[in-house]
């Protein structure tokens, strides 16, 4: 039985997109990468998904880039002063899960999100 031509192992998938195989390796384990097929521990791109993947990630240059609006900005500011406050200016490297939590909760409840 021969195999699908439009089936890529990840070396052919990592050429496609001109990236290395261990950061698509990466993508895949963390996900937010290409589409894949896993059939037992192999892994397949179709060639497709991944021009269909690029171009959704192409960016228009007629489009502004997404920038915080300045109502969020205050709220990131707001967040990481209470973190310093607490914690000290290195807080991001030092500080315990817990207040890592409590951060993300109190980002979370003024953005509006609530999750």
């Amino acid at each position: 039985m021969r195999c699908n031509d439009s089936l890529l192992n990840r070396k052919q998938a990592a050429e496609v997109l001109r990236i290395q195989v261990q950061m698509l390796s990466a993508w895949i384990c963390r996900g937010g990468g290409p589409p894949y097929a896993q059939v037992c521990r192999c892994v397949r791109c179709r060639l497709a998904d991944l021009e269909k993947w690029v171009s959704a990630w192409t960016v228009d240059r007629d489009e502004p880039p997404l920038r915080p609006s300045e109502e969020e900005m205050g709220v990131r500011r707001e967040a990481q002063e209470r973190l310093f406050a607490k914690y000290g200016p290195t807080s991001r490297q030092n500080a315990p899960d817990e207040a890592l939590r409590d951060h993300m909760a109190f980002l979370r409840t003024r953005m509006g999100s609530g999750k």
